[in-house]
């Protein structure tokens, strides 16, 4: 059976010590944030996975991408590896296809809505 593996993440600005998430639109509760994630094959690395859905969805091409650990989810039959990438300045990125793009502080996270998943990463 074939095992699902994912690469979730976020951009790192150290400066302002802000990281970028995103808020989909077709969840149930469409206030909760969320990591940026794709599925890969266990060949593919997760951190070359990150550097192409960022450069997707954002047009950034990230040069390197750090992984921070592993897991696997039983619940949902899946490898999850955690990564980010930091970046030299803070951009303001606009919605694209009913996605919302913001930079949140360490703090201002830990009040936040977010998915379960997202908590826990």
């Amino acid at each position: 059976m074939h095992k699902k593996s994912y690469a979730s993440g976020f951009l790192y600005y150290p400066a302002a010590q802000k990281i970028l998430l995103q808020q989909q639109p077709s969840t149930t509760d469409p206030s909760q944030w969320i990591l940026f994630s794709a599925e890969h094959t266990e060949k593919e690395a997760p951190q070359e996975i990150f550097k192409t859905l960022i450069s997707d969805v954002l047009g950034i091409k990230l040069s390197e991408v750090q992984g921070i650990y592993s897991y696997f989810n039983e619940k949902d039959n899946k490898t999850q590896t955690i990564v980010y990438a930091e970046v030299q300045t803070l951009k303001e990125h606009p919605p694209k296809n009913g996605w919302i793009f913001s930079w949140f502080s360490f703090k201002d996270i830990t009040k936040m809505n977010l998915t379960e998943e997202t908590k826990h990463d």
